[in-house]
């Protein structure tokens, strides 16, 4: 996997940011990442206890690790089924300018979900990529 390259800077950081979107902290999110934290390694469990869909429960996961709680890209990766390889590809073209997430996954020919897709954003956005 590669690291940030020493020439981003704040304002592609923030250009990252953008492109996630509005991450407002709710109940539900911290709870999903709570779980998450304490074991709780499928998301098809936090969803039945949080009464959400399955994507949904890895969105609030995504969402907590973005807002700096304290897991890692490699805590999530395995629940999304994501090598270094992909992660890189994934990332790759987040880097392109006037991306979106839509974008970015049609450009990738479907081969990735949007929370795949979204976690390597938000691992981008950490600095762990």
């Amino acid at each position: 996997m590669t690291t940030r390259p020493t020439d981003v800077n704040e304002k592609s950081i923030q250009t990252l940011r953008a492109l996630y979107g509005k991450n407002k902290p709710s109940s539900k999110k911290i709870q999903a990442t709570e779980m998450f934290m304490k074991g709780e390694n499928s998301f098809l469990v936090i969803a039945r206890v949080l009464n959400v869909a399955t994507a949904t429960a890895e969105v609030y996961a995504i969402d907590g690790y973005c807002s700096g709680a304290p897991l890692s890209y490699q805590d999530l990766a395995p629940q999304f089924n994501l090598n270094n390889e992909e992660a890189d590809i994934i990332a790759a073209e987040l880097r392109r300018d006037n991306v979106s997430l839509r974008i970015v996954r049609d450009a990738l020919q479907n081969a990735f979900s949007y929370n795949q897709i979204r976690l390597v954003l938000a691992a981008l956005i950490r600095g762990e990529i």
